[in-house]
């Protein structure tokens, strides 16, 4: 859906529309298999949305979290 994956890449600089829409309009974020997701990759997603929301001051971006596991 952004382009995140499980194996970091290089940040793009820019998106496309869809995709800033796309974060402009997130307001849940739901994360299945918790305990599968690594601490480094639920850091590089507050990163990311801290970044792509202009929310620096705001955790994960002002984003609510679903986390759900076993």
């Amino acid at each position: 859906m952004f382009g995140w994956g499980v194996k970091p890449k290089k940040r793009k600089p820019t998106m496309n529309l869809e995709q800033r829409e796309r974060i402009a309009q997130l307001r849940l974020l739901i994360i299945d298999e918790i305990s599968t997701t690594d601490v480094q990759f639920l850091g590089m997603i507050d990163s990311e949305l801290r970044t792509r929301k202009n929310e620096q001051d705001k955790i994960f971006g002002g984003v609510a979290f679903l986390l759900v596991g076993d």
